[in-house]
């Protein structure tokens, strides 16, 4: 690398995509089983909104035996729920929470609360949280608080450094 001599290789730990809200949901899974076979060891999710089909989803595939880290867009407005909708295949913000959204007052506050909200419902379900914060990233800790986390052992510094491992 830059004239010098490298020792050792590099080691991967692979991961790929799965979107639990597929319209073709058993095609998705067949795909994600092709992946596990092809070396995938862990799993993220498209964006979820709807932890009900996370939890489906999680009783058809756990048996693959991988980790799976749900996908989790921090809000910021109802318009750019709609805008997903409109644009990201494979995500969909519900209605109520569009609404939730248009309504509040403070669209900051409310887009975490519901973002701590998605992850407390499914934090049971998989084996943790891939924040998408989307120009957000200094809103993580608050995210983390308000998904009630910060008092999990081990998570002390988390909210200074921007992780979350639910």
């Amino acid at each position: 690398m830059g004239g010098n001599n490298l020792k050792g290789a590099p080691s991967f730990y692979l991961g790929a995509v799965v979107n639990p809200a597929a319209s073709e949901l058993a095609d998705e899974i067949i795909r994600m089983e092709e992946k596990v076979e092809a070396g995938a060891r862990f799993f993220q999710t498209q964006a979820i909104f709807d932890p009900t089909a996370l939890e489906e989803f999680m009783d058809m595939v756990r048996p693959f035996g991988v980790p799976v880290l749900a996908g989790l867009i921090v809000l910021k407005s109802g318009d750019m729920a709609r805008n997903l909708n409109l644009r990201l295949p494979g995500v969909h913000v519900p209605d109520a929470i569009i609404a939730e959204l248009d309504d509040a007052e403070d669209k900051t506050r409310k887009g975490i609360e519901i973002a701590g909200q998605i992850i407390r419902d499914v934090r049971d379900l998989c084996n943790g949280v891939h924040i998408m914060a989307i120009g957000w990233e200094k809103r993580i800790p608050q995210v983390i608080k308000a998904a009630g986390v910060l008092a999990l052992p081990g998570t002390e510094g988390l909210a200074r450094e921007g992780a979350l491992g639910a």
